[in-house]
């Protein structure tokens, strides 16, 4: 099942058959209830009008060229989504903003304070290793106008790698690692040969990329639990999502890092 015949029925579909679509984990509402510090998943408090965009996976802005694949970090005020994008052929970050009308106008010159440092860059690939802005576009949803803002998959903002020493950040490499890591416990890697290592994190397919992220898990958006989380009555359906995604949990200690050549080099 393609993942626009997904989105167009959400509401139609069981939580099990859209679970299932997504080759992902339903968590229990208790995931939900339980996660105090919000480390799971945002809070639904934080849609509506002027809230979060309600995204889902498969989802796709400016224009179709960025299609949601999985969730990377979420904070009340945005959320961070890995990306495919479908006219480079590679793997993005996209923050995408709330939508709080009063703040557009400073979220508009923050994504163009964030695109000016890669336009100041002589080497396009110093500002995709150093994390530079590539594009930023506004979306309009439900919710509001969002900002939207696309990095490379480097730079400090990719968060849930959150006090390791190695620039406190995801990076290419780092995915790479990984990739070759699962491949290996899956036998790949004999069978094919060092071939099969990946020569660009963006030659990963999704499967994989989610693999390295934890996984596909989903906290379901119920009326119980809209209810549990105390939305205001008046919050539409439509501004919330069908669905939360589950964040990749926080690594602390990068012990894959520390046993590769690259940590010797420093």
């Amino acid at each position: 099942m393609s993942n626009s015949h997904i989105i167009s029925n959400l509401d139609i579909m069981s939580d099990s058959d859209i679970a299932s679509a997504l080759n992902a984990e339903i968590l229990p509402m208790s995931a939900y209830l339980e996660d105090y510090k919000e480390r799971v998943s945002e809070n639904l408090q934080y849609y509506g009008w002027g809230g979060l965009h309600a995204t889902h996976i498969g989802d796709q802005f400016h224009h179709g060229r960025y299609t949601v694949a999985a969730k990377l970090s979420h904070e009340p005020q945005w959320l961070s989504w890995l990306v495919r994008d479908t006219v480079a052929g590679k793997w993005r970050r996209l923050d995408m903003y709330s939508g709080v009308h009063s703040e557009l106008p400073g979220r508009i010159q923050d994504a163009k304070y964030a695109l000016s440092h890669r336009e100041a860059e002589e080497s396009d690939a110093v500002a995709d290793e150093e994390g530079y802005a590539l594009e930023w576009f506004l979306h309009h949803g439900p919710s509001g106008t969002h900002v939207c803002v696309v990095y490379p998959l480097n730079g400090e903002g990719n968060y849930f790698r959150w006090t390791v020493w190695d620039e406190n950040r995801i990076n290419e490499k780092w995915i790479l690692r990984q990739c070759v890591k699962l491949r290996r416990e899956r036998g790949e890697e004999e069978e094919a040969g060092a071939g099969s290592a990946p020569q660009s994190v963006h030659d990963i397919p999704e499967d994989e990329m989610v693999r390295i992220l934890g996984g596909r898990k989903l906290i379901m958006v119920t009326p119980e639990l809209r209810e549990r989380a105390h939305v205001e009555p008046d919050v539409r359906d439509e501004l919330l999502p069908r669905y939360l995604v589950a964040s990749p949990p926080r690594i602390h200690d990068d012990l894959d890092y520390w046993l590769s050549p690259e940590a010797f080099q420093r």
